[in-house]
């Protein structure tokens, strides 16, 4: 299925694209799920669902949540231990 927001690489065929961290792949999953849901909800088929402004809402949230939760699992660096590292004692 066709996403109506594009989330992965794209190539011009001179390179190997990037591979999508794991992030990107859970939130493209989510959102076809949510989109998938949200189109029965409103008794359109998903195609049709997602060509309206709905589908474009239903994905942006759908990534919203998958990468607000990839982030609060990643260990950021606490105030302090950016100053040590950028001081050069």
């Amino acid at each position: 299925m066709r996403l109506p927001i594009k989330l992965d690489s794209t190539s011009n065929g001179e390179f190997e694209p990037v591979a999508l961290p794991a992030a990107a792949r859970e939130a493209r999953r989510l959102a076809q799920e949510h989109v998938e849901h949200a189109a029965r909800c409103v008794g359109l088929p998903r195609r049709s669902y997602l060509v309206t402004l709905l589908g474009a809402a239903a994905t942006l949230t759908a990534f919203n949540r998958a990468f607000a939760t990839a982030d609060r699992t990643r260990t950021h660096p606490t105030s302090r231990q950016l100053v040590r590292r950028a001081s050069p004692l």
